[in-house]
């Protein structure tokens, strides 16, 4: 009766240890589950950094000359500004006079000189600001694949620990 008794409660223990490891698996695949978004849009993001590094890759190139033509800042202050004077000359009567038209240029190179500096600028915090939100984004899926293998280490002490316990129990109802 006792040998019996003692095979039963290992059996049962057994058991147990079978219910609590499947249980185990299922909680860190839920987990899994829950942080895969982020996961992935992490590895996304770092994608994106990594495409930007390449070469001639958004974080690659160099400010020049076709991005500074192209700023819309530049643009617009270049535009009104010559507006301004040409319509102040034609007031005058002066708009096709060699002074009027000296004095556009000289604008025109004094505004492209102090301008560049602005657009430059603009360029840098424009790359910046898009790797810095990737690498936010990059950092989130980090942290969730930190997560998932400090969970998976757990599972797995808890998977063996159960394991254990259940090989344990057998012996036990064996002796």
């Amino acid at each position: 009766l006792s040998a019996d008794a003692a095979g039963d409660a290992a059996s049962a223990q057994a058991n147990s240890a079978r219910e609590a490891n499947d249980q185990q698996w299922r909680m860190y695949q839920q987990s899994r589950e829950d942080q895969e978004p982020w996961r992935k849009s992490g590895v996304n993001a770092l994608s994106r950094i990594d495409a930007g590094f390449e070469p001639g890759g958004e974080f690659d190139r160099s400010f020049g000359m076709e991005d500074f033509e192209k700023d819309p800042g530049y643009n617009f202050r270049l535009g009104e500004g010559m507006k301004n004077l040409e319509r102040s000359a034609a007031a005058r009567g002066l708009l096709r006079r060699g002074g009027t038209l000296k004095g556009l240029t000289r604008y025109n190179q004094d505004f492209a000189t102090g301008e560049f500096t602005n657009a430059f600028n603009r360029f840098q915090l424009d790359k910046s600001n898009k790797f810095n939100r990737n690498a936010a984004l990059a950092g989130l899926g980090q942290t969730a694949a930190q997560q998932l293998g400090a969970q998976s280490v757990q599972t797995g002490q808890i998977v063996g620990n159960n394991t254990m316990g259940a090989g344990n129990a057998r012996a036990s109802g064996y002796v």
